[in-house]
């Protein structure tokens, strides 16, 4: 059985509370995307100024994550260096942390930061050679396939390509936890599944729907 993990890109940090409050009580687990507006161009929480305040709060125990109580935490890193910033989110009560290779650039200071208490995956742009993460694998607990060309916007154009890029890695690591994130539905859900993907990352899908309740009922149906 795959687990579904609604996706959150925050604009803000009101923006991350307000999107919580949608899918409280309907999951363990969800995915926060990072962007420092380098590695891609937009900019989230708590990259924002404005936002900053909150993040050092929250690291010196003043404030909580929103909901901290009810959701574990997923972090996926599009940032550049992603070591420098993984201490502030292991502390801010981050569960697992999605860094990608493209951008780490010590991998061992990164595993050092995460520690042996939160899981550490790897995350790959779709373009990125499945061999990338090879001499990683033996250090780390899951692995992200980005199945959108484009990081960073929600809605992007599903590339039908991914499902060999899974099966690939599924063959070659079978005991791999294996997470897909961008443009999945309903639609091709199954066939992610079929392909090997244990996690599926969703974010429209859920988010735009005008029933958010059923439509993470239909996904974890299927």
């Amino acid at each position: 059985m795959s687990e579904i993990i609604p996706a959150i890109i925050p604009l803000s940090f009101s923006d991350l509370e307000e999107k919580l409050s949608l899918i409280k009580g309907l999951v363990s687990t969800v995915h926060v995307d990072v962007s420092d507006g380098r590695f891609t161009p937009n900019v989230t929480f708590p990259f924002h100024p404005e936002d900053k305040k909150h993040l050092e709060r929250i690291k010196k125990e003043e404030e909580g994550m929103p909901f901290w109580q009810d959701f574990d935490f997923e972090v996926h890193c599009m940032i550049e260096t992603p070591e420098r910033y993984v201490e502030d989110w292991i502390r801010a009560g981050a569960a697992r942390i999605i860094a990608h290779v493209e951008t780490v650039g010590d991998f061992s200071l990164l595993k050092k930061e995460v520690g042996e208490l939160t899981e550490l995956g790897i995350a790959l742009l779709y373009n990125t050679p499945l061999e990338k993460i090879d001499p990683y694998i033996e250090e780390i607990q899951s692995v992200q396939l980005m199945s959108i060309a484009k990081i960073g916007y929600q809605g992007q154009n599903f590339e039908e390509g991914i499902y060999k890029r899974i099966s690939a890695l599924r063959q070659k690591y079978p005991e791999l936890t294996i997470s897909v994130d961008g443009g999945v539905n309903v639609e091709n859900a199954p066939k992610l599944i079929e392909a090997g993907a244990n996690r599926l990352v969703v974010g429209s899908a859920i988010f735009e729907s005008e029933n958010i309740t059923g439509t993470i009922e239909e996904f974890k149906n299927l």
